[in-house]
């Protein structure tokens, strides 16, 4: 006699399975955390050009001929040594001084051209 309740428990909760499986379906999902939009392919960046840096080195050929020019204008004192040493650069940036150029001591475009070089 106790195994007809125990089977009769058993054949209940069997029977009561698909229900709940069905109740369980029904139900919605939970909702997940709502995912950031969908982002649009990105852009590529526009093509740069490269950056060719000034010059770091004058040949002494080239310095000679700035320096004879700069003896020439009465900028410079010494010889032509065509070394680029502090008195071309002094002279340089006088020379750009009294002609209202931008002051580098260094020998930039328009001071070349209005050496005559």
């Amino acid at each position: 006699m106790r195994r007809l309740p125990i089977l009769l428990l058993g054949s209940l909760l069997l029977m009561g399975a698909p229900a709940l499986y069905s109740q369980q379906e029904k139900t919605p999902p939970a909702k997940s955390p709502a995912k950031a939009p969908a982002k649009a392919p990105a852009k590529k960046a526009p093509v740069r050009r490269r950056f060719t840096p000034a010059q770091t080195r004058i040949e002494p050929a080239r310095v000679k001929d700035i320096q004879t020019a700069l003896i020439r204008e009465g900028f410079l004192k010494e010889p032509a040594t065509g070394k680029w040493d502090q008195a071309t650069e002094r002279a340089m940036s006088d020379y750009q001084r009294k002609n209202g150029f931008n002051v580098t001591g260094k020998p930039d475009a328009k001071s070349l051209k209005k050496l005559g070089l």
